[in-house]
C-alpha cells in the first residue's frame, strides 16, 4: 500500500516508529526524512540512500516525516504530531 501511494504521488505522512515502514517498503530512497535520531544505513540498509536532516517535521515532495511522537513526550521531547498532520493537511490540499 504504502509503495502504490508513493508510486501515484499521494501524500504520505509517518512519525517516529512508522518513518521504518517507509524505509522498509523503499520509498525513503533520494529523500530528506526525520526520525528519532540518525539511522546507521550499514545496520539498517532499508536507510540507505536517505538523508536524515533531523528529528522535527521534514517536507520532502509528497513525503512528510517527523521523529517525534506524543510517546516521546516522556523523554521531555515536543510532540511533533501538530506539523506532521498540518503537513499532510496542506499536502492533500494541493492535490495529493
Amino acid at each position: 500500500m504504502v509503495k502504490a501511494a508513493d508510486a501515484a504521488g499521494k501524500p504520505i505522512a509517518a512519525s517516529r516508529s512508522s518513518v521504518e515502514f517507509l524505509a522498509e517498503a523503499g520509498v525513503l530512497e533520494g529523500h530528506n526524512y526525520a526520525f528519532a535520531s540518525a539511522v546507521n544505513a550499514e545496520a539498517r540498509p532499508s536507510f540507505r540512500g536517505a538523508t536524515f536532516p533531523g528529528t522535527g517535521t521534514v517536507e520532502d515532495g509528497h513525503l512528510t516525516t517527523n521523529g517525534i511522537c506524543p510517546i516521546s513526550t516522556t523523554a521531555e521531547l515536543p510532540d511533533g504530531t501538530r506539523d506532521l498532520m498540518q503537513s499532510l493537511i496542506k499536502n492533500l490540499q494541493a492535490g495529493g
